[in-house]
């Protein structure tokens, strides 16, 4: 599947300038079975509202119940400005839907991105979705948005997305946070930190 010249709908990619990268200029990653691009209001679908209201998901990410509307998912999407915070969806090249979604925010002092992730469709649970999409993320941000480390903050209790970064040689185990952050529920949560480095990069 190529990036469709049609206008965009909910659950296709939709036309991104092929150009050079420059500051504020929307993301297009393509791996060998996903395509990755900027999110954009019309990405607001009942697909992506299904998913930030599933419990698995919010519980994964540490939310609460969120009660997005199609209006507010919207207004949501609209704040990520591809500069300084981005929200990416994961595209699939055989079903032509997305399937889930990438937040990267970024300390642009400092050349840092903190990255999270969600993979709604669970059909493509166990499937190494996020290995494959999270080495493409590593190489855009570090060859084209001027990143020298990106990590993952993952809370200890996730062990699917755990999964799919120990034993990785790009993401590397560095820290683990005890009681760093509060649940819904008030309980304390464990993080655990995955790096990846500009310079262990292999080149």
């Amino acid at each position: 599947m190529h990036p469709p010249n049609d206008p965009p709908t909910p659950y296709r990619p939709s036309i991104v300038a092929a150009g050079p990268v420059t500051e504020g200029s929307p993301v297009l990653i393509e791996t060998d079975n996903y395509w990755l691009r900027s999110l954009g209001d019309y990405d607001a679908g009942p697909r992506m509202l299904n998913w930030l209201s599933d419990r698995e998901m919010l519980e994964g990410l540490n939310l609460p119940e969120l009660n997005f509307s199609q209006d507010s998912l919207r207004q949501f999407i609209g704040t990520f400005d591809n500069k300084t915070s981005y929200i990416l969806g994961i595209f699939s090249k055989a079903e032509e839907i997305m399937i889930g979604f990438y937040t990267v925010d970024i300390n642009l002092q400092h050349r840092t991105g903190q990255l999270t992730a969600g993979l709604g469709e669970k059909t493509f649970w166990g499937k190494d979705v996020m290995a494959e999409t999270g080495l493409g993320i590593r190489d855009h941000f570090f060859l084209h948005r001027n990143l020298d480390k990106l990590s993952a903050r993952i809370l200890a209790r996730n062990r699917r997305m755990i999964y799919t970064f120990i034993g990785s040689p790009d993401f590397i185990f560095e820290a683990k946070l005890t009681r760093e952050c509060l649940a819904p529920d008030g309980t304390r949560l464990d993080l655990l930190i995955f790096s990846a480095l500009k310079d262990s990069v292999p080149t």
